[in-house]
This record gives C-alpha cells, structure tokens and sequence, in this order.
C-alpha cells in the first residue's frame, strides 16, 4: 500500500490526512485507521474487516488512482473563469508597488468608451467566461464605469470591482449595487501602515469608503501588500478587518518591488515571510470552521485534481480599454500581448494563444526547476508574472517563492477541512 508519492499529514483534529502529490486527492483517516495502514504496510495486521474497510475507504476516496495529465495541456471552454476589464490608465494614486504603473499623469483619453466596452464584454459572454472584474488605473476614473457594469450583468456576468476607494462617495456608493462584489486596498490597521506605500491620507479614505459600501450591503473584500512597513502590524490588520470592518473576504500577498522593481528594498525576507505567513494560519483557522465554503475561497484553495500551471491565458486573461488581450491581470507588456479584439475575434485570439505554446513552456512539467517537485501539481508553479519580477523571466522559478509557497501548502494540508472522509 507504499506510494513515494502519499504523504501524511497530522491534521488539527488529532487525526491523519494521507495526501497524494501526484493525483491530489486527500482522505482522512482517525489514528486507529492509522494503525491498521501501519500494521498492513509491515504486513503484521490481525485485523482483517478493519483492514478492509480502510482498503475501501482509501479507494473511493482515489488516493490511489493513476495521475491523468492531458499531455497537450488543451483547454476546454469550461475553464475560462475571469476578464481583467483594464478600463483606464488614470488613477489619483501611484503606489510603489503597482504592476499596471498607472498614474495621474496618464492621459485624459486613456479609458473605455460605452460602444467599445459593449462589445468587448459581448464577446467575454459569447467565449464563455463568468466573470469580468473592471480594473485600472483606478475604474471611477472612467466615465462609463457604472454603465457597463450594469450591462455586463445583463449578461449574466459575475460583476466585480477593484478600486482604492478614493471616489467612493454616498452617490457613488449606492450606484456600487451594480456590482456582485468590490474589492479595496488596505495595508494596515492604522494610517502609519498603510499611507506610505500609498499616499498619505489614503487610509482614512478607504476607511471612509468601506463604511459607506456596507450602508448598501454591498460585498467586500480587502487586499493587502506585505512589505517590511506593514509586517510588524499584520497581526492587528487581521484582526481589524475580520472584527471591526466585519469584512471576511480578506487575501495578503507578499511585495515584489512593483512593475520596475524600483522600491525591491521594501522586500521581505524569506525568513520574515515565512514568519508572517505562520502567524496569518494560525489566525485563519480559528476562523476558518465558522465560514462558509471556505476552502474554495482563493486564499485557502487547493486544488483536488492535478494543476499543471498558473492558468495564464486559460481561467483568466486582462483586456485594456485599446482592446489589446493579455494573458493575466500582471502581464501588459507589449511582450506578452495576444491579440486586439478589435481587429480578431477572442475566441481566434485564444486559440492563436495556445498554439503559440507558452502554456506548455510554463507548465511544470516543462520547467527545469519545477518538473522534479513533489508539490507541482499543488502550486502549478505559482504566479509566473511574480517569478518574471524577480528572476526576468516567465521561464524561470525564484526559490524564494517556492519555500513560501511549500510553507502554505504544508500548513493546509494539517487542516481537516481539505480532506474526504
């Protein structure tokens, strides 16, 4: 019943998860179970039914069954999740660690116009996505925002929005009611945490914003940049976001010195990431038992079948208000551009993508540093425009990155909700 490839876990339960890390499924067992697969795995087991039935269990749950990769990495249309609608260059702020570089200075054209905008979220509905999220620049910068964001829900869209909520005003909050859900950017729990990475009386603002949004029982969600200004205080941001802005939905990711590097000395260590990290999964599963589908929200989600990358090009893709399409919300770069909708139909557009066989160079299987983990199909080589910022390139794998990214997955897999019974 040996598999170098079943791990075991000792579960926050006091039980045992087995764990396979090259199929991903996972199934968990109490310790008496785990006496039995012991005493089976020396071939010493007296219990013969006991034995039987964990024999069963392990089977049903597919722990054993054979890892199936699609080898061409082709997509189906069922994959295809979320559009970064990049509606507008403009934004009030200019945050140190920004990967779209927007800025005041963008010009005053630099948005989506209504006709433009109609036909672009017509052709995110005909290709198949479910869910299209305007972003920037800062969204409220664009004249139409609220118009097509109504018409994408006519389309049946999840509808989002990510804005530093600077423009949130009573007005504008009640016209919030067109979305499904807004996202806003907090970094601490007080102003000196947050102001210097982006601006000074941001904090109070956002603040402010929030408070206004949830006049309207509008759903929110925070995100949040570690850097070295913010670490020593992610014990009280948790803590001020979950309890005093009752706010559940709330993911942290590390800084990566922003779209040219230029402030990288804001930079955690590995060591001071992995701390932080610690300290945010000790504070989540207190919480986690109390929240709804929790494990598939993206800060605690796993995947259950193999992962073999990001996802770039395939669940989600970024297109600007010019029309150009790029693989993710990281990417616009003139490098990485795959197509205008303007000129070509999206569905060509993704095609050409996949034929043009980036998906299968950034799979972990073709990727010297990941193609011999254990945890590739857990990570599916974790963000590739994150591994760019640091190393230059999408092809190569900061080792940095990878100890953080095995630290999360270790700790999920103690936690008794990942796993079948």
């Amino acid at each position: 019943m040996n598999s170098e490839k079943i791990r075991v876990y000792q579960l926050t339960n006091g039980n045992y998860g087995f764990v396979n890390f090259d199929n991903c499924r996972r199934v968990e067992i109490t310790p008496t179970e785990k006496d039995i697969y012991d005493q089976m795995a020396s071939e010493k087991t007296t219990n013969i039914e006991g034995g039987r039935q964990l024999v069963t269990k392990m089977i049903k749950s597919g722990i054993y069954s054979k890892c199936e990769i699609n080898p061409e990495l082709v997509p189906s249309r069922e994959q295809r999740q979320t559009v970064h609608l990049y509606v507008t260059d403009n934004c009030n702020y200019h945050c140190k660690y920004c990967y779209a570089d927007a800025a005041p200075h963008a010009p005053n054209e630099a948005a989506l116009t209504y006709e433009n905008g109609k036909m672009i979220i017509d052709a995110i509905a005909v290709c198949g996505f479910k869910e299209v999220v305007f972003t920037g620049g800062e969204p409220f910068l664009c004249n139409v925002l609220f118009k097509l964001a109504s018409y994408a829900r006519r389309k049946f869209l999840v509808v989002g929005l990510l804005t530093n909520g600077y423009y949130v005003t009573e007005e504008t909050a009640r016209k919030c009611q067109c979305f499904h859900y807004v996202k806003l950017s907090l970094d601490g729990s007080e102003a000196r945490y947050h102001d210097p990475m982006r601006g000074s009386g941001s904090f109070d603002q956002t603040v402010k914003a929030i408070k206004r949004l949830q006049n309207y029982h509008i759903k929110l969600e925070i995100g949040s940049v570690i850097t070295k200004i913010n670490m020593s205080n992610i014990s009280d941001l948790l803590t001020f976001i979950s309890k005093d802005l009752q706010i559940d939905m709330h993911s942290l990711v590390q800084y990566s010195g922003g779209k040219r590097r230029i402030h990288a000395q804001m930079e955690c260590s590995c060591d001071e990431i992995l701390k932080i990290n610690e300290e945010i999964f000790t504070y989540k599963i207190d919480r986690l038992s109390g929240m709804k589908n929790a494990t598939q929200r993206p800060e605690f989600f796993l995947p259950s079948t193999p992962a073999p990358h990001c996802g770039m090009g395939i669940t989600e893709i970024l297109i600007d208000y010019y029309g150009d399409v790029y693989p993710c919300r990281m990417s616009r770069y003139e490098t990485f551009r795959m197509g205008n909708i303007m000129n070509d139909g999206l569905e060509t557009i993704l095609t050409d993508f996949f034929k043009a066989d980036l998906v299968k160079r950034i799979s972990v299987d073709s990727l010297t540093q990941c193609m011999k983990c254990d945890y590739k199909y857990l990570c599916s080589g974790g963000c590739r425009m994150h591994h760019a910022g640091i190393t230059g390139s999408i092809e190569k794998t900061d080792g940095f990155t990878c100890d953080i990214l095995r630290t999360q997955i270790d700790n999920k897999l103690s936690w008794t909700y990942y796993y079948t019974n």
